[in-house]
């Protein structure tokens, strides 16, 4: 994310880091939707009696560690932001 290096940021800098913060929201959005979708998938098939794979796990692995990746990205990109524009009084 490159924004002016001095002085006030100008209009297209807030754009920019808008745009680069609500595209980390929205994967952050998309991998916790999918994480609760396999979640819920799971603990559907257990309630059911029925026995999960080791294939099942790695899914729910996955999705998880997607989530978690796409949280600690949105953080670094909010910390980006307050570095470069101070602190702000709508996070």
């Amino acid at each position: 994310m490159a924004v002016q290096e001095y002085g006030v940021p100008t209009r297209a800098d807030f754009e920019k880091l808008n745009a680069w913060i609500a595209e980390a929201v929205a994967l952050c959005e998309a991998a916790e939707e999918r994480f609760q979708q396999i979640h819920t998938e799971l603990l559907k098939a257990i309630s059911e009696g029925r026995r999960l794979t080791s294939r099942d796990s790695a899914e729910e692995d996955t999705a998880r560690d997607s989530l978690f990746g796409a949280r600690v990205e949105l953080s670094k990109r909010l910390r980006t932001r307050r570095q470069l524009l101070g602190p702000s009084t709508d996070d």
